[in-house]
């Protein structure tokens, strides 16, 4: 963010950043740890209803 306003970046290339700029960075999620039919029955039905998963 500069000067308030949200900026786009380039796939590949770099950016100058100037003093003042806001850099955030945002990946993917992780995919989780082990099968899920191994974690307790509540917090499956909290995800599912959290929109976290589906199915």
């Amino acid at each position: 963010m500069r000067d308030g306003e949200r900026m786009e970046l380039a796939g590949k290339g770099t950016t100058a950043l100037r003093r003042g700029d806001v850099f955030e960075h945002r990946t993917a999620g992780g995919g989780g740890w082990g099968p899920p039919e191994r974690r307790e029955a509540a917090a499956r039905v909290r995800d599912r209803r959290a929109g976290k998963v589906t199915g």
